[in-house]
């Protein structure tokens, strides 16, 4: 097996093909790291910090023996730029041409059938014109069928020309052989290289016993990069939830049939009428505009319970008076019927202690769902039945050195654990800086103490700041307190996409943005534009009901959700938003901590042990000849 360490050395390839290359050791060493994780069949979990060149260091040792590899990565995004960037780099250096492939959703591939079926329909509203033109587009411009990068197409239309698991009639389709997503899926099973995404790969995992996964049997190498989100998508891979949105698809499809001749129109669009007339008095049952409720609280509730029960005996109507035998997508559609009813009565069946169920009221209605606490027990049975190796990384598995918490959340107990540090200066690149005589968290002048901060630390940082937080009413309270005290641009998330938002702060160059989870992780702004992130409070999970439950469940195991779950938990979403502060080798900036409790409280150790190699100061002083020397270029 080549020696992937030298290959990522000073007389390697990358070096004498790529002017902007870097030898790194802690690269190489995670290199060397995966190279016996391969050689041994051994499952790895590898934390490497920002700027260890993690991507090459798990891309070269797989590609370079010629295994055949699937990589795992958290979003579209990141899909799209190991595919177009990173891959087409490696395989240059090593001389290679390996069949790379990449595999995304369903509904992100153009359906001939849906197609079809919609372009059959009178064009009163210009419809099938508006998906004729992405028709045309995919024909010209798109071989794969990807409909991703398809400019200013509304979720709508999308739904029009896109299958779902729910409404795809699989083999009995008409347009079964030419069918994008199925050529995608025939292309990924036998691809040397395969970028997926965690939802896809979970779904691989939990859906095929026995190791029966076309994609993942065929491969000799799984590397899980973002690691850090995946024991979540597990647990909510295995979990169940009927909900508006579900409810919603549903009706859609029963539109879809409704023209079939067997179909009696009248009963199916009055059913779904009716379906989605409930699931709003259902939703609007709940108290407030938002808020978690246990499931004793909701069975408690008559009105919900009422339209709850009603909704499961329009579907079963529904379902009763569907005939299989008309067509492929009715008896698509009367099985989807029957599942939404199996999975709602589940939902209420008396529940374990080892899952989680409660029921959401958001934005999009109710949701009602059950998650196993612990989905490590499913996954480790289905690693063991992988014949290669796993390999797992992020920038934030440990709390401080420690992996317990990760691998036990996925029963990867057994693994070898490795961790890189960040090669970063961060004692000359970076300060932490604790802001003397803030409140306490609980105390209601926090928020505004807060507020008081940002607006006094703003001209010294001169805009150019992250302010995190962890709900969305402490960051509206704040964004309040400052608007139009600041003599910096004031961006604030839900004003805008985040996307824009991003875009925005980085074109001003001294704006200041408000931000809650969107912005704590997967945002990378590199430069004098952030200079300053500021964490207002220790990202605790919030109390709720899915918190009690999960309290009495390790209590029932002899463990302490407060030492075992939500710190470990806030300690890795800290080092997330820490990690938005230096992102390169030339970024300085300042890290401050508002809430006390990080040097007050013994536990606060844990979250100071798990940050970079700071200088730490509670000294404004300090702050200001920081920022002094910074842009002063010293």
């Amino acid at each position: 097996m080549p020696d992937s360490a030298q290959i990522l050395g000073p007389n390697g390839p990358f070096s004498r093909f790529y002017g902007w290359f870097e030898v790194r050791a802690c690269q190489q060493e995670m290199a060397e790291e995966i190279d016996s994780a391969i050689q041994g069949k051994s499952n790895l979990i590898a934390e490497s910090g920002t700027g260890t060149g993690k991507t090459f260091g798990y891309l070269v040792p797989p590609l370079a023996a010629g295994k055949k590899t699937l990589i795992s990565t958290r979003t579209k995004n990141l899909q799209e730029q190991l595919f177009q960037k990173d891959l087409p780099w490696v395989c240059e250096a090593l001389d290679i041409d390996p069949d790379i492939r990449m595999l995304k959703g369903r509904s992100n591939y153009f359906c001939l059938y849906r197609h079809d079926r919609a372009s059959r329909q009178g064009d009163l509203f210009g419809k099938v014109e508006r998906i004729n033109r992405v028709y045309d587009w995919v024909m010209t411009e798109r071989e794969d069928g990807d409909i991703s990068e398809y400019p200013r197409l509304s979720p709508e239309y999308r739904a029009a020309i896109t299958s779902t698991a729910d409404n795809c009639i699989g083999n009995d389709c008409e347009f079964a052989k030419e069918c994008y997503a199925n050529r995608a899926r025939s292309a990924a099973r036998n691809a040397d290289v395969l970028v997926v995404n965690h939802n896809l790969l979970c779904h691989e995992v939990f859906n095929y016993p026995d190791g029966d996964s076309a994609l993942l049997s065929s491969k000799d190498v799984v590397i899980v990069d973002e690691a850090h989100r995946f024991p979540q998508i597990a647990a909510e891979s295995l979990g169940l939830s009927v909900s508006t949105e579900r409810l919603g698809q549903f009706c859609k499809n029963l539109e879809d049939i409704s023209k079939d001749p067997s179909v009696n129109a009248a009963l199916v669009e009055n059913s779904a009428k009716n379906i989605l007339q409930l699931a709003q008095e259902a939703s609007d049952s709940l108290s407030g505009p938002a808020g978690t409720y246990s499931l004793t609280d909701v069975e408690n509730n008559p009105k919900f319970m009422e339209c709850y029960r009603e909704i499961c005996t329009q579907i079963l109507q529904i379902a009763e008076n569907l005939d299989p035998m008309a067509s492929p997508t009715v008896a698509n559609c009367k099985n989807q019927a029957e599942v939404i009813c199996d999975d709602a009565n589940e939902l209420f069946a008396r529940p374990s202690e080892e899952n989680a169920s409660w029921c959401e009221k958001n934005q999009k209605g109710f949701q009602v769902s059950r998650v196993p606490f612990e989905p490590g027990r499913d996954f480790g049975k289905r690693l063991d039945e992988f014949d290669g190796s796993w390999v797992f990384t992020s920038a934030t598995l440990a709390v401080g050195s420690d992996f317990t918490y990760f691998a036990g959340r996925l029963g990867l107990e057994d693994s070898i654990f490795a961790q890189w540090e960040s090669p970063f200066e961060f004692e000359k690149q970076a300060l932490v800086y604790f802001p003397p005589n803030m409140p306490s968290p609980n105390h209601d002048g926090f928020d505004k103490a807060v507020a008081a901060l940002v607006k006094h630390l703003m001209p010294v940082t001169k805009g150019r700041t992250f302010v995190l937080f962890t709900s969305y009413r402490a960051m509206r309270v704040v964004h309040d307190l400052l608007e139009g005290e600041l003599e910096f641009t004031l961006l604030c998330q839900g004003k805008d996409s985040s996307a824009n938002l991003l875009q925005r702060f980085r074109d001003d160059g001294n704006a200041v943005l408000l931000g809650t989870s969107s912005f704590w992780e997967g945002v990378d702004v590199k430069g004098e534009a952030l200079s300053c992130v500021i964490i207002a409070k220790l990202p605790f999970s919030p109390p709720d009901v899915v918190m009690k439950e999960r309290e009495n469940f390790m209590a029932s195991q002899g463990r302490n959700i407060f030492n075992d779950w939500q710190v470990p938990t806030a300690v890795l979403t800290m080092k997330q938003g820490a990690g938005r502060l230096i992102r390169d080798i030339q970024d300085k900036g300042m890290l401050v901590l508002c809430d006390p409790r990080i040097r007050s409280h013994s536990y606060g150790n844990k979250f100071l042990e798990s940050l970079p190699p700071m200088r730490r100061t509670d000294r404004l002083a300090e702050v200001r000849n920081f920022f002094r020397h910074e842009s002063s270029g010293h």
